[in-house]
């Protein structure tokens, strides 16, 4: 009997040995699978990955497409429908970033001046509170220096110089649009500039605003607050295309053809859904920098290769992160009815409507296209924000497409370093809005 109990607890014994093998086997198996889940679980979730992040607006067309993460600004909504309109939050920074030579110096002053005087009214009236920051980057030594020398600032726009770290500087602007290498060396300062502002996150504010424009922009309304009527997005662009029947409300694509001569990059960092987005827009500029760099490293091994501009380039990438779903083109007047428990983790890119933002092809033909009637009748009535004088080659030809439509302020016209600073805003204004055409 003794016998038999005791082999009865040899079995019992090995039999619990076994049983705890099989445990330890399963829990090792079981923690492996979370682990799994969990990574699986943040790619699903970064926007860094080509992995598709499924969002409420993929169903664009069905109602209840809408901006699902908390609004970068206080939001108040009309009566006239469910549109949700964005004013600016009192405690967002807003900056402006500029690359000069000494060639554009007019341009920038009639940039500079117009828009102090945009800012001016609101900043009075108390709607704005906290000046803008113009980061100005100088291609040349002259040009810092009267940067440095002449005080532009105002107490609703300060002026910030520093130089551009080219490889050789570009004295005139007749040299600049003559060399396509030299006009896209200056070019290409715009988004590493961006990208070097944006490595700096520690010395960030958590919710700002970055405008980056070309010089030969003129603002007629201040443009951060007539951007954000339009809906929510992280980067808003002016559309570069002529052909204006594609860029109804319906287009949301403008198809590639964003351009890079006017861009608002509106940044909120106090959510996670927020921070991941900005994350992703600082891996989208790093990598046009990248593809720019590279680009240019090939053309200098095979000179007969033409310089490509940082837009084509842009273009090229987004096109890119589209087909990966890794970023949400969006187009303007967009149902903007809000989902909650749900959150955008990918970045939000927004044209915006040519009417109100037009081009210089849209504005003032271009080739075998015509000006826009539409848009010269709201140029007429002051409802058009900024106009661009793009697809002009050459100083002078812009500034008679801005003369045509009385932007331009007679004493910046001459071009060199003598120029006068910005006349009083009652000025500006009253020659703006008299005889457009």
């Amino acid at each position: 009997m003794l016998f038999q109990h005791m082999r009865g607890g040899k079995r019992v014994e090995s039999l619990l040995r076994r049983l705890a093998r099989y445990l330890s086997r399963g829990a090792a198996i079981a923690g492996l699978l979370l682990c799994c889940l969990w990574v699986t679980s943040y790619l699903v979730r970064s926007p860094s990955t080509g992995l598709r992040v499924p969002d409420a607006n993929d169903g664009r067309a069905g109602a209840g497409a809408a901006a699902l993460s908390e609004p970068l600004v206080s939001t108040t909504t009309t009566t006239t429908g469910d549109t949700a309109r964005r004013q600016v939050a009192d405690d967002a920074v807003t900056f402006a970033l500029v690359v000069i030579n000494h060639g554009s110096v007019p341009f920038f002053l009639n940039w500079v001046c117009h828009y102090r005087c945009v800012l001016q009214s609101q900043f009075l009236a108390g709607t704005v509170r906290l000046p803008v920051t113009v980061r100005a980057r100088a291609t040349d030594g002259k040009v810092l220096d009267w940067l440095r020398q002449r005080s532009l600032d105002t107490p609703w726009l300060r002026i910030r110089a520093a130089r551009a770290p080219l490889a050789r500087a570009v004295a005139s602007y007749q040299a600049m649009k003559a060399s396509n290498s030299l006009f896209y060396e200056i070019e290409r300062q715009k988004f590493s500039a961006v990208h070097a502002m944006f490595a700096r996150t520690t010395h960030l504010p958590s919710r700002f605003y970055l405008l980056v424009c070309d010089v030969d922009v003129v603002f007629l309304h201040e443009p951060v607050r007539a951007i954000l009527r339009y809906g929510d997005a992280d980067l808003y662009m002016q559309c570069d295309g002529c052909n204006t029947e594609l860029y109804g409300a319906q287009q949301v694509q403008c198809p590639y053809e964003y351009n890079t001569g006017f861009m608002l990059f509106a940044v909120d960092q106090r959510t996670r859904s927020g921070r991941l987005r900005f994350q992703a827009i600082r891996q989208l500029i790093a990598e046009v920098v990248h593809e720019s760099i590279k680009t240019e490293r090939a053309r200098q091994l095979q000179p007969e290769r033409k310089s490509v501009h940082d837009q084509f380039i842009f273009n090229k990438v987004l096109k890119k992160w589209t087909h990966n779903h890794m970023v949400q083109l969006r187009s303007p007047y967009e149902n903007m009815t809000s989902i909650a428990g749900i959150e955008y983790v990918r970045p939000r890119i927004m044209y915006l409507p040519y009417e109100v933002f037009p081009n210089g092809c849209v504005l003032f033909g271009y080739r075998h296209r015509e000006p826009s009637p539409a848009v010269r009748a709201l140029l007429e009535r002051g409802l058009v924000v900024a106009v661009h004088a793009n697809y002009r080659n050459g100083a002078s030809e812009k500034w008679r497409a801005l003369r045509s439509v009385n932007l331009t302020i007679a004493s910046t016209q001459e071009e060199s370093l003598n120029a006068q600073l910005c006349p009083p805003c009652d000025e500006i204004q009253a020659t703006a809005s008299t005889g457009h055409m």
